[in-house]
């Protein structure tokens, strides 16, 4: 979609050099030209300034496809110039046969980030994420693939997604999740992630992949030291104290539910 963007850009930027060479700086152009490149930039303005309700028809009959091709992803990033747009199509898309098509071109490959606007951040939605819930059950090894390729972000509404993927998935699969969730645990952010961690670490149990279990819970319940002490404290054996990452209620949800699991699945 970006690169659809870029093009689109650069159109925009060749046509108004055009004119503006013809206007300022006297340019001469034969009258084929001219009517080309008007038509040229017309056609332009239509693309942006097509009514909404046009665009979801076209959106509709991409959507009622039971056989994508590579031709109708090109469609589609032509019809895809705004945000809502890419809402509405991934909001109602449920066929995993578009997978690999969008993988490829890339829709997969720009998590949103948060943005700050004041005092407050923004954790915006992304609309790819909650496609790869739907179609993690019928194509569990391809959505594990694109989640393990997605670039770092720090917007835990697409973690939360990614968790929601694995829960859809053999744990098998699953599993390899976890190099991932050890990072995002340790979100400063008020989020429910380490409750749906929590939640894996039973999945993972249950469907005896133990190694993987113990392996998130011991992120999940990791602390980190306080700063404040100097090299001379540590000296006078004052040692740093450790804080949790998240509150004692949320470690005490986590085991009430993880412990019970693993204690009848690894008894000692």
């Amino acid at each position: 979609l970006e690169k659809e963007v870029e093009g689109l850009l650069k159109e925009w930027c060749k046509i108004h050099d055009f004119f503006t060479a013809i206007s300022h700086h006297g340019k001469e152009v034969t009258n084929e030209e001219f009517k080309e490149k008007l038509s040229e930039f017309e056609n332009l303005l239509l693309e942006f300034l097509k009514p909404f309700p046009e665009k979801i028809k076209e959106l509709d009959s991409l959507l009622d496809l039971e056989v994508p091709t590579k031709e109708h992803v090109d469609k589609l990033l032509k019809v895809l110039k705004h945000s809502k747009h890419v809402e509405y199509f991934f909001s109602k898309l449920t066929s995993p046969k578009w997978l690999s098509f969008l993988k490829e071109k890339g829709f997969f490959s720009n998590p949103p980030k948060p943005f700050r606007e004041g005092n407050y951040i923004y954790f915006p939605i992304w609309p790819q994420s909650g496609y790869l819930i739907k179609v993690a059950v019928k194509k569990p090894r391809e959505v594990m693939d694109i989640i393990k390729d997605i670039p770092e972000t720090e917007n835990f509404r697409v973690h939360l997604d990614l968790v929601e993927c694995s829960f859809r998935m053999p744990s098998s699969i699953a599993k390899e999740i976890v190099p991932f969730a050890k990072k995002w645990v340790k979100t400063p952010y008020l989020t429910l992630i380490r409750e749906k961690l929590g939640d894996l670490v039973v999945k993972l149990t249950e469907e005896g992949e133990n190694e993987a279990a113990i392996e998130l819970l011991d992120s999940i319940l990791d602390v980190t030291i306080e700063e404040g002490r100097d090299e001379k404290e540590e000296l006078m054996g004052e040692s740093r104290s450790t804080k949790p990452y998240f509150n004692i209620w949320e470690y005490e949800q986590v085991l009430k539910r993880v412990i019970p699991i693993l204690g009848s699945k690894m008894p000692c």
